[in-house]
C-alpha cells in the first residue's frame, strides 16, 4: 500500500497538479527578483494569496530594502446584490463581486504600471429556508474571487516591459550571435534558421 501511495504521489507531482492555494508560479521581470508588496490591508486574504504568487514565482517578497520597485495592492472589498426574484418576491439568486485596484511603482515613487481596476463576479443560487448553507457557499465563491484577483495581477505583471529590460534581451541576442560566429559553421538551413528566430 505505500509503494502505491508513494507511485500515486510521484505521478500526480509529475503532472503538475497542485492544492488551490498552493500558489501559482508566473515569469516576472528579473528586476522584480525582490519586489516590496504594500496596500490598503497588509493582512487580508488577497494580500496573502498575491504573496502566495510572488513567492511561487520566485520573487523575494519584503526581503530586500534595496528593491527597486513596490506593488500596491488595494484591496477595495466584496459586494453583492439580488438578481432574481421568485413568485414570492423572494430573492433566488445573489451576484457577487470583489474588487481590487493594483500599481507597479519606481523606488521614486513613480508610477511604472497602473494603476489598474480589476473585478470578478459571480452569480450563484439563494436559497432563503437553507440561510446558513447560502453563507457558506457565498463565503467559498468570495475566496475564489479573490484568488482569481491575485493570479490576474500576476498575470498582468508578466506583460510588463521595465526600462532596463529591452537592454537585457538585445545583449543577451548579441552575445547569442557572437557565440554563434566563433561555433563551426553549420548547414545552410540551421543559419537560416537562427536568423529567423533571431528576427
Amino acid at each position: 500500500k505505500r509503494i502505491t501511495i508513494l507511485v500515486c504521489i510521484v505521478l500526480i507531482a509529475s503532472c503538475g497538479f497542485r492544492l488551490r492555494g498552493s500558489g501559482e508560479s508566473y515569469l516576472l521581470s528579473p528586476q522584480l527578483v525582490n519586489l516590496e508588496l504594500t496596500g490598503s490591508n497588509i493582512n487580508s486574504d488577497l494580500m496573502y494569496m498575491v504573496q502566495n504568487n510572488l513567492a511561487s514565482s520566485g520573487v523575494i517578497v519584503n526581503g530586500d530594502v534595496n528593491g527597486l520597485y513596490t506593488l500596491v495592492v488595494i484591496d477595495q472589498g466584496v459586494s453583492e446584490r439580488n438578481t432574481t426574484f421568485g413568485a414570492d418576491a423572494r430573492t433566488t439568486e445573489k451576484e457577487v463581486s470583489a474588487k481590487a485596484q493594483f500599481t507597479l511603482k519606481s523606488k521614486d515613487g513613480e508610477f511604472v504600471y497602473g494603476p489598474h481596476d480589476i473585478e470578478n463576479e459571480r452569480i450563484y443560487n439563494y436559497d432563503v429556508s437553507s440561510v446558513n448553507s447560502a453563507d457558506r457557499e457565498r463565503d467559498l465563491i468570495i475566496a475564489e474571487l479573490r484568488r482569481s484577483l491575485a493570479d490576474q495581477i500576476l498575470r498582468m505583471l508578466q506583460a510588463v516591459q521595465l526600462p532596463n529590460d529591452s537592454a537585457a534581451n538585445s545583449s543577451t541576442s548579441s552575445n547569442s550571435a557572437a557565440t554563434n560566429q566563433n561555433e563551426a559553421p553549420a548547414s545552410t538551413c540551421l543559419l537560416y534558421t537562427s536568423d529567423a528566430a533571431d528576427d
